[in-house]
């Protein structure tokens, strides 16, 4: 979406657009040695400062910027700053170096000067992707469904809002967010009504019992999943165990119905097809043990 507000109307124009910032600040930042000092204790001159503020006995020292230090378009050499060459455009492709990607459009466009947001197409690709309907029960009773990219790096992707279409239909707008460290990337299509999820507590399971000095509580939970869909589906269901913080807060795990579980999170994960027409059902269990004289947030 291009915008301009020069006082000049643009009429059927060569757009080059950049995802390069050239407001940020571009500087580097710098890392120097922390060295742990004994405080003193001294009068504060700042105004309005403490009487008792502390300063340390020794400071470090800033060291200064080395040569060859890049500043906006130039680069330190030989004690002055010196110009980077300009770069260079090939007309209807992209140009990608080592800070930004760069796009000639082929396309002339005519952009008035009254902020009004002019659509312009960059490029199309067709990108390989598995699909996977996302769920967390305890949230949302619907799953979505959900695109899942591989070696997403090699589309040169910035981030920024989409237009989604599934099977040749529209279903809505989501944001693509490239600004991520994993190998795949996963996008949101939107919910499938097909596909109905409800979790709920077995209270005929559950028990809370005092034990001494603590309080032992069970819990056991029961998700069913039913795909009204015909085709098969497949599913990743996502929900939760407590992770204790504290020594006298013990957590152990019941019967997590082949689930993945991540310790330090306490995130729990199936993966599974559900046929069309049919449904499933997932139980898992924990024990909560904790000082009967305390509250906990359970």
């Amino acid at each position: 979406m291009v915008t301009q507000s020069t006082g000049v109307d643009w009429n059927k124009i060569d757009l080059i657009l950049s995802t390069s910032r050239p407001t940020y600040n571009n500087q580097k930042p710098e890392i120097h040695p922390w060295y742990l000092d004994f405080l003193s204790l001294g009068k504060a001159r700042a105004k309005g400062a403490r009487a008792d503020a502390y300063y340390y006995e020794s400071a470090s020292r800033e060291e200064e910027a080395s040569s060859d230090m890049p500043v906006g378009n130039t680069v330190y050499k030989n004690g002055s700053y010196q110009k980077l060459s300009a770069a260079s455009y090939t007309h209807g492709e992209e140009l990608i170096n080592a800070l930004n990607t760069s796009y000639k459009i082929a396309q002339k466009y005519s952009v008035p000067s009254n902020r009004a947001k002019k659509q312009v197409f960059i490029k199309s690709i067709e990108i390989p992707a598995e699909f996977n309907h996302y769920s967390v029960p305890s949230k949302e009773s619907e799953s979505f469904l959900t695109a899942s990219i591989a070696d997403w790096g090699s589309y040169d992707l910035v981030p920024g809002n989409a237009t989604l279409f599934y099977n040749n239909t529209y279903v809505g707008k989501s944001y693509i967010n490239s600004n991520i460290t994993e190998d795949t990337l996963q996008i949101s299509l939107g919910r499938d009504q097909g596909v109905v999820l409800t979790q709920e507590k077995v209270k005929d399971l559950c028990t809370h019992k005092k034990i001494g000095s603590n309080i032992k509580k069970n819990f056991v939970y029961e998700i069913v999943a039913k795909n009204t869909n015909r085709e098969a589906v497949t599913i990743v269901i996502y929900d939760r165990i407590p992770v204790s913080k504290k020594n006298e807060i013990i957590v152990t795990l019941g019967d997590l119905n082949g689930a993945e579980f991540d310790s330090e999170t306490g995130i729990i994960k199936w993966k599974m097809s559900i046929p069309a027409g049919e449904s499933i059902t997932l139980r898992f269990a924990y024990e909560v043990k904790y000082p009967k004289d305390k509250r906990i947030n359970l």
